[in-house]
């Protein structure tokens, strides 16, 4: 084809140059969304248009064929809600492997590198696969199946995550060695709490403490199973309840139910330091941020991608609500030493087992 300009005179070659510098092209401002906002531009693409293949893909196609069976989940339009709001960016960050290993290839010299998910043994790889790993409608039906929390399936589901009631175990424990780390697995693995008279009298006053904190904030309260994030579903979260209200951001809600609640208030007893897991900073009350009780309902935010959680201490003459804010910084530092601890030493230990049951 003939050059339509002309020769080119001389023999240097053309300067390379990018689009954006060509005088013909006008150039576009660069954008950036915060998370927040991303995700308020999703809720209402996906509210207007319910059946779309995004709303289906976030919300989860709970009518989804699993081999031959087809999953089918009653979920409430307060759950779906909750479901869609569970996937977003600052969970997704955490699918990845964020932690690295020393790999000694001598007495004298060793490397560190980012640990993959192909350094899982294939029996850990075929465990996590079978028993870990779900889908978004997947996830809907283990939350539908234990609602009724403490039934064998709620145990079983638990038991291969770390879930918030021990992830605080996890997060401080500090080992001597390896062997120190396996016998701490082994030991949480084994562990079976069937409770005392405290937590029996707590779990019979759940249901009132939930009646009074509704009938006090005006908020509707729905009861959910274990919590499974399918974006990072080793782990596991069981929540007293979620407080909603008129379209606001869903709450986390956590009750206790102290024993000497019985006769006296709450506030009386935060005062008197006869409750461990919270600190008086004036005439305020706070949750204990060294307590495990702060590091569970941090794991519940995270997993359900809330910012506030309502800490209902529970008392028949007068009872307390604490709020307690997401905390970055902390879920940062947990779910990266989680991550950690169950990759290298749990799932190593369920997959074991599986091979000698």
């Amino acid at each position: 084809m003939k050059q339509a300009w002309g020769k080119l005179q001389g023999s240097r070659f053309y300067e390379a140059k990018t689009l954006q510098e060509l005088c013909h092209v006008q150039a576009q401002p660069s954008m950036h969304l915060h998370s927040e906002e991303k995700e308020q531009i999703r809720r209402r693409l996906m509210e207007a248009a319910p059946h779309s293949a995004l709303a289906l893909h976030f919300g989860g196609r709970l009518q989804q064929q699993s081999g031959t069976a087809a999953i089918s989940v009653d979920v409430t339009a307060d759950e779906r809600t909750l479901f869609r709001h569970m996937d977003c960016e600052r969970i997704g960050a955490y699918s990845d492997m964020l932690f690295h290993q020393v790999i000694f290839s001598s007495s004298t010299h060793c490397k560190i590198r980012k640990f993959e998910r192909g350094d899982l043994t294939e029996a850990e790889q075929q465990f996590y696969a079978a028993n870990v790993a779900v889908t978004a409608a997947q996830a809907a039906q283990i939350c539908a199946d234990t609602r009724s929390q403490e039934s064998t399936k709620w145990q079983r589901v638990r038991k291969i995550r770390i879930t918030g009631s021990i992830c605080h175990a996890y997060y401080t424990f500090v080992p001597r060695d390896d062997r120190t780390w396996d016998q701490k697995v082994s030991a949480m693995l084994g562990y079976s709490f069937r409770g005392n008279a405290a937590t029996r009298y707590g779990k019979e006053s759940e249901d009132h403490a939930l009646k009074e904190y509704t009938d006090r904030t005006g908020n509707a309260v729905v009861r959910l199973g274990v919590v499974v994030n399918p974006l990072v579903p080793w782990l596991g979260y069981s929540p007293d309840g979620i407080s909603f209200r008129d379209g606001r951001p869903p709450i986390l809600l956590e009750v206790k139910s102290p024993v000497l609640g019985k006769s006296q208030k709450a506030a009386e007893l935060a005062r008197a330091k006869k409750l461990p897991y919270i600190k008086q900073d004036g005439e305020n009350f706070e949750l204990n941020r060294r307590n495990s009780y702060f590091s569970q309902v941090q794991l519940g935010m995270f997993l359900l991608n809330l910012d506030v959680t309502h800490f209902v201490i529970y008392s028949k003459v007068k009872s307390l609500i604490l709020t307690v804010h997401r905390c970055n910084t902390h879920i940062d530092q947990l779910v990266r030493k989680l991550q950690f601890v169950y990759f290298q030493h749990v799932l190593p230990e369920l997959a074991k087992r599986a091979q000698l049951e």
